[in-house]
């Protein structure tokens, strides 16, 4: 059997296209791989209790000023790591709002962690107030604070930028933090 030129390069597009949409998902697929977290006996240890962090740099996703641990010397802070495609982080959303409101007035910042851009995390957050206490971190920043790479994570961290507790939402210790908003303190 002959093949015409027509058929010859119709059969030479579909083995192109088939090569290229290969490569593509090659590609994304290793780059999904690359993002999630490692396997469990590898992971790095989460900050511990009583360490004390350096002063990292974190830019406001409102307006991309420049945000310190230093810049709120009297303040406690809560660093609560979200990221848009996790469901539990979605399925907080409504319990941080109503921390985030009660938690200023103790002296207490609670501020959102994300490497994600800012019309991604306002699509997500739908909520000024949320997306007013949202900081963005480059990935060493966010790799330093949260090495395991855990959704949704706190750290709680004092005055003096030392670790007091860490793990993640809905734990103890959250429960305890939230049971203190709750009461005033």
């Amino acid at each position: 059997m002959i093949l015409n030129d027509s058929i010859l390069f119709l059969v030479l597009g579909f083995l192109t296209l088939s090569v290229a949409l290969n490569f593509w998902l090659t590609f994304r697929l290793m780059g999904t791989v690359r993002r999630l977290p490692m396997a469990q006996g590898e992971t790095a240890p989460p900050l511990s209790p009583g360490t004390v962090l350096t002063d990292v740099s974190l830019d406001r996703i409102t307006d991309q000023s420049k945000v310190t641990l230093s810049t709120y010397p009297e303040h406690a802070k809560v660093l609560v790591f979200l990221n848009s495609k996790c469901t539990h982080c979605q399925a907080t959303l409504p319990e941080l709002r109503a921390a985030v409101q009660k938690s200023h007035d103790l002296g207490v910042l609670i501020w959102i962690v994300s490497t994600e851009k800012r019309a991604r995390m306002k699509s997500f957050l739908q909520d000024e107030a949320l997306l007013g206490t949202t900081l963005r971190a480059s990935e060493a920043t966010f790799e330093y604070l949260n090495p395991q790479g855990a959704f949704p994570y706190y750290l709680f961290v004092d005055a003096e930028h030392t670790v007091q507790a860490e793990g993640m939402l809905g734990d103890e210790n959250w429960g305890n933090f939230m049971e203190q908003l709750q009461q005033g303190g």
